[in-house]
C-alpha cells in the first residue's frame, strides 16, 4: 500500500473478544487514508483469528513480547509505523466515525498533539470530558490539574514521537508512561490541541481494574519538571497527587491513609479534585480503620 497519512497503533493481549469491536471501529472511520497496526502479545486466545478475519490489506499484524509493558508495544507499533500521524487504540476501546477525520483537520491546523473526550461504557457508564490545557501553559496545567489525555485518544506526529523517544518504557511508569509522555510534548513546546466533542469509547470491565500504584508513577513521571514552575503549581500538584493516592488506597481497603490523603486533596487540590476528596471523606466517615 502507499504511504498512509495515519498509522494506527492497537496493543493486544488476550482481547479477542474486544478487539474485533475495536478494529472495526478504525475500519468504519470517514477518513480512510490509513494503516492500522496490531502488535500482539503473544495471546493465547483467539486474537489473531480475529484480525485475519477482516482480511483488509491496511492492518498489519505483529507478534511482540513487551515484556508486561505497553509502554513496549505502543513503541513497537510507531517504529513499524509507515503514516505522518500516528494514533493509538487499546483493544478493548472503539472510535467514533468521525474520530480521525476532525482530528486530522485539527493536526492540519498546527497541532502537535490532540486529544478529546471519552465515554465509557461496559461495566460504569458516563463521559470521561477531557478538559482543556492552556495554550500557553501546559506543563502547568498538566502538573497542577492531572492528565486529561486518554491514550486512546491521542493523535500525535510521529516526528514528535521520535524526537522524544516515545512512551518511557521504565517498569516504575507502569500506568502513568502515557502521562509522562504528554509531560515530555508539553515541556519541550510541542502544541497540544483538544477536539471538541466526545469522539470514542472507553470500555471498563473487570480486567481494567489495576492495583498498580499510578498515583507513585505519576509522581516519578513529573519530579523532573517541578522545580521549572512556581510554587502554586507544586502545591496544585501535591494536591492532586494526594487525591490520586487517595482513590489508590481506598481500593486497597487502607482507609485511615486514604483519608489522610483526601484531606490534602481538600487543602491543595484545583477545584475538580477539592470537591471529589471531600465526596470521597463523607463517604468514608462510617470506616473505623
Amino acid at each position: 500500500m502507499s504511504k498512509p497519512r495515519v498509522s494506527v497503533v492497537v496493543p493486544n493481549f488476550n482481547y479477542g473478544r474486544f478487539l474485533g469491536e475495536a478494529l472495526q471501529s478504525v475500519i468504519a472511520q470517514t477518513f480512510q487514508d490509513l494503516e492500522l497496526i496490531v502488535i500482539d502479545n503473544f495471546s493465547s486466545d483467539d486474537s489473531e483469528a480475529v484480525v485475519r478475519s477482516f482480511n483488509d490489506p491496511r492492518i498489519r499484524f505483529f507478534q511482540f513480547d513487551n515484556e508486561g509493558s505497553i509502554a513496549k508495544a505502543r513503541n513497537f507499533g510507531s517504529a513499524m509505523a509507515k503514516g505522518e500521524l500516528i494514533a493509538f487504540l487499546d483493544s478493548d476501546d472503539v472510535w467514533s466515525p468521525k474520530k480521525l477525520d476532525l482530528q486530522v483537520k485539527m493536526m492540519d491546523r498546527g497541532a502537535d498533539l490532540s486529544y478529546h473526550s471519552l465515554k465509557r461504557f461496559g461495566s460504569r457508564s458516563g463521559t470521561y470530558r477531557a478538559w482543556k490545557l492552556s495554550g500557553t501553559r501546559p506543563l502547568e496545567h498538566l502538573l497542577a490539574g492531572g492528565n486529561p489525555i486518554a491514550t486512546s485518544s491521542a493523535l500525535i506526529r510521529g516526528e514528535v514521537l521520535r524526537i522524544l523517544g516515545g512512551f518511557p518504557e521504565a517498569k516504575e511508569l507502569l500506568a502513568s508512561e502515557d502521562y509522562a509522555l504528554w509531560l515530555s510534548v508539553a515541556a519541550r513546546g510541542f502544541t497540544i490541541t483538544k477536539c471538541p466533542g466526545v469522539l470514542g469509547s472507553y470500555r471498563v470491565h473487570s480486567s481494567t481494574t489495576s492495583r498498580v500504584d499510578a498515583p507513585k508513577a505519576a509522581e516519578l513521571a513529573a519530579v523532573g519538571y517541578l522545580s521549572s514552575v512556581n510554587p502554586k503549581v507544586r502545591r496544585l500538584h501535591n494536591g492532586f497527587l494526594s487525591y490520586a493516592r487517595g482513590v489508590h488506597l481506598e481500593a486497597l481497603g487502607s482507609f485511615r491513609e486514604a483519608r489522610e490523603n483526601f484531606l490534602i486533596g481538600l487543602r491543595d487540590g484545583a477545584f475538580r479534585f477539592s470537591w471529589r476528596s471531600a465526596i470521597r471523606l463523607l463517604r468514608l466517615l462510617p470506616r473505623r480503620h
